[in-house]
């Protein structure tokens, strides 16, 4: 029944990373096109093209900053918004999955 439990978290899980994919994708995009002197200060940080440690941690610091609060985008700001609360959900939905895998007896 344990493991159950832990495939029914598992497959939500792997759909919060991909739905995390999708919106640094989107964002970008979004901060690319419409707030360009922002995306600069970021480091210009791209899933795939300027992926570097630096850039990440710019990017990071920018989700959990305010500078965006300060945007006039909505749909932007509901998107990090969501990408805060998946920064949330992601640990605990690991921890979840590795509990409930340790209890069942899963190696």
């Amino acid at each position: 029944m344990s493991s159950t439990v832990a495939v029914a978290i598992f497959v939500p899980w792997t759909g919060l990373a991909f739905a995390w994919v999708g919106l640094i994708i989107w964002v970008c995009w979004r901060l690319r096109s419409r707030h360009a002197a922002v995306y600069e200060s970021i480091g210009s940080f791209d899933l795939f093209w300027n992926n570097s440690a630096h850039s990440g941690w710019l990017f990071l610091r920018f989700l959990l900053g305010s500078k965006w609060h300060d945007l006039d985008d909505p749909q932007l700001r509901m998107a990090l918004r969501l990408m805060q609360a998946l920064l949330v959900a992601f640990p605990i939905g690991l921890i979840a999955i590795v509990v409930l895998a340790i209890t069942a007896g899963i190696r």
